[in-house]
């Protein structure tokens, strides 16, 4: 039977004390940021597994918090809790996961029964119902709480993808292949579209260029009237990667290739995108980077190395070429 790893096998491995070991595992503010990565990489070598239940003595804390998600089928929420997790790993934090879904009320009962356990604090993962994160940052009394979706009326750290951003990314892709003709599909009715419309505005403005700019929804068939209608476009966007596939779609029943007479662009980066025939060139909002970012600040404030005032904090989005922009396939 393999002996287990202690602190003092820690301490050895990496040369440091056992008291600086100890604290870089309790993540101390007094230390620093290099030396606790070299202990959790000697963790991860040695294999070292923590008794949670010796730390929480020692700390005072559980070392578990929850996360929220608004709904676990939308690849934002996914890809966000997907960072939520891996950063909690590195960080040796345990996450309950529970779904608001389609009753809220049940949702805010569940947390309210998880906070009355020792948790140290409260995270949400992707959009919520806007009344939930007031809710919940009453559950969360004192503890801190971090959000990846608008919170109105809720002072805690945010972390949002930059929709206008995206938007602007989808236009300088394809005026950067000469397309000039652009239709934009745009959702009606929705406050992140809106602001990815508004910078793809701002940019074709900007190079001279009036794209059309047709409000859609799912229906495949209006979609293809929109394409068929404006059959001189050389290049089409949409505010999301639904619009987009239906784009693609009419595009390729109308007897235009896809990423050679036609470019076609998305937005959202969905698990739909890479299976494709035409594999489809999309904006990633950066879900699995917020979630990260999320997860290492709640811990921070967890452990009172991050103090002062909440800070709103844009991510950056990624443009993923792929066929439909004529980018080789893989």
């Amino acid at each position: 039977m393999r002996r287990r790893v202690t602190i003092d096998d820690i301490s050895r491995y990496t040369g440091l004390s056992r008291g600086t070991v100890s604290r870089a595992m309790n993540d101390r503010p007094d230390v620093s940021e290099r030396t606790r990565a070299r202990v959790l990489e000697a963790c991860r070598a040695l294999r070292y597994v923590p008794s949670r239940a010796a730390r929480s003595l020692t700390t005072g804390r559980s070392d578990a918090v929850v996360a929220l998600v608004g709904d676990l089928r939308a690849p934002f929420a996914v890809a966000c809790l997907r960072g939520v997790l891996r950063q909690a790993d590195r960080l040796r934090y345990a996450v309950y996961v529970t779904e608001q879904g389609d009753d809220p009320a049940g949702a805010q009962e569940r947390i309210i029964e998880l906070t009355g356990d020792r948790i140290d604090g409260l995270l949400v993962a992707g959009q919520v119902e806007g009344r939930l994160c007031a809710q919940l940052c009453e559950a969360a009394g004192q503890r801190p709480l971090v959000v990846c979706c608008r919170a109105e009326g809720v002072r805690c750290d945010t972390y949002l993808p930059d929709h206008p951003e995206a938007g602007r990314l989808v236009a300088r892709c394809l005026l950067s292949h000469g397309r000039r003709h652009l239709l934009y599909l745009h959702r009606l009715g929705d406050a992140e579209a809106a602001e990815r419309l508004a910078g793809f505005r701002r940019v074709c403005a900007d190079a001279g260029i009036t794209p059309t700019i047709l409000a859609a929804a799912d229906d495949t068939a209006t979609v293809e009237q929109h394409v068929a209608g404006l059959r001189e476009a050389d290049g089409i966007a949409a505010s999301d990667d639904r619009l987009a596939i239906a784009a693609l779609w009419a595009c390729a029943r109308l007897g235009r290739t896809p990423g050679v007479e036609v470019l076609l662009l998305g937005q959202g980066n969905t698990p739909a995108c890479e299976v494709l025939p035409w594999p489809l060139t999309s904006v990633d909002f950066g879900g699995e980077e917020i979630g990260q970012r999320a997860m290492e600040t709640l811990v921070a404030r967890i452990n009172g190395r991050r103090v002062g005032a909440a800070s709103v904090t844009h991510v950056a989005p990624r443009l993923m070429e792929r066929a439909t922009t004529g980018a080789a396939r893989p």
